[in-house]
């Protein structure tokens, strides 16, 4: 549903009457937030949910108390730079002098990012159907917040300001949350506990979010100051929808069973990637050979020049059906896991600087479909010589490589 409420929101801003400048802004502004908040966010509550189920009951609700007010601190100290010393954060990571409602999403972030919190603490207490209600909630409310000041003519700062307000609105939904469940006792021993057991998390999570952080980055370094080129990259930069959510689903409820059983779990991640390839894979080249009048219909003509971007981007789905991460989570081998991603992100750095000054904007998109191929390609030789596992254990190479072949000869025939 949060997918689903970001393309709906990117489909409305296209087709209002902003002009690719000002989506631009708009895409600046979201870029911000990320690099500010995504790592941090992941991994305090990935540590959260590994510590909160070995409480008592009562340490469990004096426990999420203070994760709330660590949330909330760390979202108002966030929302405060962007409000009073915004100019250098922007500089840095835009390369602009001026950034206009900056201060105000400094507001919206201080109210968002502790709800992230909510839906996991509806995961803690077991309410799936809080979890589905709050979804519904959350993606219709996000579109809306966004959809109908823009539709009224307020511009970009009636979206800004109506996802404050929204913001806001889900704010209560968590304090609620917290009056009930929680028991407002401060102790900094519980900061200490989840700081400790979430830094490392935090660590994984910069390596996952900082490619996109810098791909944004290496945007605007090589066209300072031009919201129309930043426009064109952002929206062209987008995989096959709901990708991830698949293929991140299905390496998650595997690895308990790699752990347990590491024959069965092979073997279940040999049938269900093959699943996911017959669901993902037509899914992709069909879109891919119809991208250029499908994507300025979906968006509008001025978003033609993303097309080129969003068809490499789209080639991302032959290393997302490859699970040699997953398996090598599942031996333990985080050390293998962390080392790889810190060599894929200098792979991927190096090819920016030089394909994106060669090639411009997709030069940085063919940069990041490599490094992700890199990773895939590095994580499977490591299996192969350390544990002797090789990539038809878990990979059905037949039907991935005819369907690999048919997705890379449906870029070559739109692009040649």
């Amino acid at each position: 549903m949060r997918q689903a409420a970001v393309i709906m929101t990117s489909v409305v801003m296209a087709k209002s009457a902003l002009s690719t400048d000002d989506i631009g802004r708009w895409e600046m502004l979201l870029y911000i937030g990320y690099t500010l908040s995504f790592f941090w966010v992941s991994g305090l509550i990935q540590g959260m949910l590994t510590i909160v189920p070995k409480l008592e009951l009562i340490d469990r609700k004096i426990f999420i108390f203070n994760t709330y007010l660590l949330f909330l601190s760390i979202g108002i100290i966030i929302g405060g730079t962007l409000l009073w010393f915004h100019q250098p954060v922007i500089n840095m990571l835009t390369s602009r002098a001026n950034l206009p409602h900056t201060a105000l999403f400094g507001v919206y972030l201080a109210l968002h990012l502790p709800v992230f919190l909510l839906e996991n603490l509806y995961l803690l207490w077991r309410q799936p159907k809080n979890i589905l209600w709050f979804g519904a909630f959350s993606a219709l409310g996000h579109l809306l917040s966004i959809g109908i000041p823009l539709w009224a003519g307020m511009g970009i700062e009636g979206g800004v300001g109506g996802l404050a307000l929204f913001a806001g609105a889900r704010h209560l939904l968590l304090l609620y949350f917290i009056a009930k469940q929680g028991l407002p006792i401060f102790r900094w021993s519980c900061w200490r506990q989840l700081l400790h057991v979430s830094t490392p998390l935090m660590g994984y999570s910069i390596l996952g979010g900082l490619q996109l952080t810098l791909s944004a980055w290496f945007v605007a370094r090589l066209f300072p100051g031009d919201e129309h080129q930043f426009a064109i990259f952002r929206y062209g930069a987008m995989e096959l929808p709901f990708t991830l959510a698949l293929t991140n689903g299905l390496g998650t409820a595997v690895l308990p069973l790699l752990a347990d059983n590491q024959k069965d779990g092979l073997n279940q991640l040999r049938v269900q990637s093959k699943r996911l390839a017959h669901l993902l894979f037509p899914i992709a080249i069909i879109i891919m050979l119809s991208s250029n009048w499908l994507f300025p219909w979906v968006f509008r003509n001025a978003f033609s020049e993303s097309v080129p971007i969003f068809n490499i981007f789209l080639m991302i789905l032959i290393t997302r059906i490859v699970f040699s991460r997953t398996v090598l989570t599942g031996l333990q081998a985080n050390r293998v896991v962390w080392w790889i991603s810190v060599a894929e992100m200098f792979i991927f750095v190096a090819l920016s600087a030089v394909l994106g000054n060669w090639l411009g904007l997709q030069g940085i998109a063919w940069a990041t479909l490599i490094a992700y191929a890199a990773e895939k390609i590095m994580m499977s030789v490591y299996l192969h010589f350390r544990y002797s596992i090789r990539p038809e254990d878990y990979l059905e190479i037949k039907i991935f490589s005819v369907y690999s072949i048919g997705l890379l000869a449906a870029y070559l025939a739109v692009s040649l």
